[in-house]
């Protein structure tokens, strides 16, 4: 009888290009098929990204220069880089806001929008000179922790960890109180609304890594990498799936 049974099971499992017709792999852009074994995103998809150029300053990505930063900078900047992939543009903003502000019920459970987020930080990743000996994500008050229920940019800095095989580290950098929404200041506005909101809770060395969902002016990257650096981190990079259009000031 277990004979029979174990036979019947072994002729009933389906193998696994069975279930591939069964559940063709999805774009994580459109939801469409994609043709491609490990594609993430579609083709259709993939040329409707607005994507910075690769020819830009690494430092605020508005100029052009392959230098490791252009005369903007900051004399004394902390932060030796912010790289992001795209520009905070449709269909990639919305793609990121569908990850940062899950919807409610079961549409909320959809994984795309965490999928292609993780693929533009990867398409960030690799615009990145060398690699980190940690990666932090920006700091989240516990308080907004517990309001979204997750940290995006600790789900980022996880999965940038596990694609390039090094530490990462969700609480050596903290937000010691709640800030108000930076949506709308200015970069002056945004730095006086983060002072000595950020801390490090141990000593840090060598190259950092700040993953980041979406840099802005750079603001809250600079002041995460002040402390960074204060704690002895010799050089601090921010990493971010996107980034809009104003230039890091």
């Amino acid at each position: 009888m277990k004979r029979l049974l174990a036979r019947t099971w072994a002729s009933l499992r389906p193998r696994p290009g069975d279930l591939a017709a069964l559940f063709p792999r999805a774009c994580a852009g459109c939801g469409g098929r994609t043709p491609a074994e490990h594609a993430v995103v579609c083709a259709d998809c993939q040329r409707g990204v607005p994507w910075i150029a690769t020819s830009v300053c690494p430092h605020c990505q508005a100029h052009e220069g392959r230098g490791d930063a252009c005369g903007t900078r900051p004399t004394g900047d902390p932060l030796g880089g912010a790289i992001a992939a795209a520009w905070w543009e449709p269909p990639v903003s919305d793609w990121i806001a569908a990850f940062k502000y899950p919807a409610r019920g079961w549409r909320g459970l959809d994984p795309k929008p965490e999928a292609a987020t993780r693929w533009l930080i990867e398409a960030a990743v690799a615009r990145t000179r060398g690699a980190p000996d940690l990666v932090v994500p920006v700091p989240l008050h516990p308080r907004r922790v517990r309001e979204r229920g997750f940290q995006p940019a600790g789900l980022l800095a996880q999965h940038v960890a596990r694609h390039l095989g090094v530490p990462v580290s969700v609480d050596a950098l903290v937000r010691t109180r709640a800030t108000p929404s930076q949506t709308g200041m200015s970069a002056a506005a945004r730095r006086r609304n983060l002072a000595g909101a950020i801390a490090s809770r141990r000593a840090l060395s060598g190259t950092l890594w700040i993953v980041d969902d979406v840099v802005t002016t750079g603001a809250t990257l600079r002041e995460t990498a002040r402390v960074a650096r204060a704690a002895g981190a010799e050089r601090v990079v921010g990493v971010c799936a996107a980034r809009t259009a104003a230039r890091a000031d």
